[in-house]
């Protein structure tokens, strides 16, 4: 009978941090776990699951979540040959829904989603999603989420730390089927798998890395996946839908959407403006106008037709405004604020800034603060 092998993030972690104390190349994944089960460090019995929490702090999570194993069999035998997807992704019994973790130098070359939603949340590190040439960079608090049909690579820093939840499409339009009719971003987004199933659709929220909130939601879906109980189904589906909805709800204005012809459903002024107002911070008329394949002569006078104001008053508009509620409602620094909002610097923040108020940033904060 043939041996089965099993293994865990934390295993492969350990194997790397050895071979690079002897300055040697480090192997992907697959490459890994074959000179571990050569070498007799793979285990030939089913480890145990350690004890998840979504109440957990982020360190003590991400130590225990490096202990779930997996069966290393298929990663070893099956990559060489299916690149297509990542080879861990077994969906068990009665599930609908599964949590990997991202391993450094897993060796993607093109994994396909085939009937999944994907979405990704990074812990530490960093984690970037390749496709069609375009690198999409996400740091800790960022969450990536991919259709079905998503073609795309992975790379990650050795220090990353970012789970990725995978949720039958089937599971997933039942769980939003009432955000379908809404109105917003999300809605554009969740309907145009619908509508083209040969495409991927992708977009980025970058959430707070320190919304405790938000963590507890991912925590707790990957603790239903692992308990797999009669209700944990039911339960890691609804953390999944209150864990997008309080992340959009929260940080829609960090909304970006990707697909080279990704557009809501009709390029109306209504259109155009959520367009801008998501994607503010490094939006330009020409990316604009690229987008709703407009001449960008033509966007200009439509938006001033429409809206009484130019593209760069609106842009500044908002991101004046989105300042403004983040001096008032957080003590983050004002360098930051004005990267977060979208200037290179603070000398040009903080000159657009007073030019909109009357005040400097720093004057604004003091005044308003009560």
């Amino acid at each position: 009978m043939k041996k089965q092998y099993f293994a865990t993030p934390e295993m492969i972690k350990h194997y790397h941090r050895e071979l690079a104390k002897t300055r040697q190349g480090i192997p992907d994944v697959p490459k890994t776990l074959e000179a571990m089960r050569d070498q007799g460090l793979l285990s030939e019995k089913p480890l145990p699951i350690p004890a998840l929490d979504g109440r957990m702090d982020k360190q003590e999570f991400m130590q225990a979540f490096d202990r779930i194993p997996f069966p290393a069999n298929p990663v070893i035998e099956d990559f060489p040959v299916a690149r297509s997807q990542d080879n861990r992704v077994v969906f068990s019994k009665g599930m609908d829904v599964i949590c990997i973790q991202h391993i450094h130098n897993y060796g993607y070359v093109d994994q396909t989603l085939g009937n999944v939603y994907a979405f990704t949340y990074v812990y530490q590190g960093s984690c970037s999603y390749i496709f069609d040439g375009t690198e999409i960079r996400l740091q800790p608090g960022n969450i990536f989420i991919a259709s079905p049909g998503f073609s795309h690579e992975v790379h990650t820093t050795a220090d990353t730390f970012a789970i990725e939840t995978m949720v039958r499409d089937s599971a997933f339009e039942i769980l939003f089927h009432d955000f379908l009719t809404i109105d917003s971003p999300l809605a554009h987004f969740l309907r145009k798998p619908k509508q083209d199933r040969k495409n991927g659709y992708y977009c980025v929220v970058r959430a707070d890395p320190e919304d405790e909130e938000i963590r507890f939601y991912q925590q707790a879906i990957a603790c239903e996946c692992v308990t797999e109980n009669l209700y944990s189904n039911s339960c890691a589906i609804s953390m999944i839908r209150l864990f997008l909805a309080r992340a959009f709800y929260k940080y829609e204005d960090t909304l970006e959407l990707y697909k080279h012809d990704f557009h809501f459903d009709r390029p109306d002024q209504g259109s155009i403006l959520r367009f801008i107002q998501i994607n503010y911070q490094h939006i330009t008329l020409e990316e604009v106008a690229s987008y709703f394949h407009y001449n960008k002569t033509y966007l200009s006078r439509y938006i001033h037709t429409h809206f009484h104001r130019s593209f760069s008053e609106i842009v500044t508009d908002l991101k004046i405004t989105q300042a403004k509620s983040y001096l008032l409602k957080t003590d983050k620094k004002i360098t930051d604020i004005a990267q977060m909002v979208g200037y290179e610097s603070l000398d040009h923040f903080s000159r657009s800034f007073k030019k909109q108020t009357g005040l400097s940033p720093v004057a604004y904060r003091k005044n308003h603060m009560h």
